[in-house]
């Protein structure tokens, strides 16, 4: 199975775990991150996310986190006309949210069953946005790390 990571969801496990509902996307995306580097996932990446993860401040989480994208990653996807024109089909869904829509481009452009987001805007839109996609002929699922480890399987 063919899966894209949200910047978010690598960077989940440095964020206040004190609230159940951040300290749960954690866990999953620790989960996710086992699965992963047992090569039950396929981890794609793209140049979106890489710019993304060089805006992080924090020096070591930033290294840390690429760290990580590294070992987890099969393949980096590069921006080419279609990722431009299959972002375009969401702009004006994601009311402009340009890195948003690159991630989902990427992600249906570069063959993925999923991207992974524990972005609460973007996963409330998800139905709409598959529904666009599959449209284009892009079959792609949006799921909270949460959710997607339930769907897997999860662990017990």
């Amino acid at each position: 199975m063919k899966i894209m990571l949200d910047t978010n969801i690598y960077g989940r496990p440095f964020d206040d775990l004190g609230r159940g509902e951040v300290r749960n996307e954690a866990i999953a995306s620790y989960q996710i991150f086992l699965l992963a580097s047992s090569d039950f996932l396929e981890v794609k990446t793209s140049d979106v996310l890489f710019a993304e993860v060089n805006l992080i401040k924090n020096r070591l989480k930033r290294d840390i986190v690429l760290h990580l994208i590294r070992r987890l990653s099969k393949e980096r996807v590069k921006l080419d006309r279609k990722v431009m024109e299959v972002s375009g089909y969401l702009y004006p869904v994601l009311i402009g949210d340009c890195m948003d829509c690159l991630h989902l481009a990427f992600a249906a452009v570069s063959g993925c069953d999923y991207l992974i987001t524990c972005d609460r805007e973007l996963y409330g839109k998800a139905f709409k946005i598959e529904r666009i996609l599959s449209n284009k002929g892009f079959r792609i699922n949006i799921r909270n790390p949460v959710d997607f480890v339930k769907e897997f399987g999860g662990f017990s």
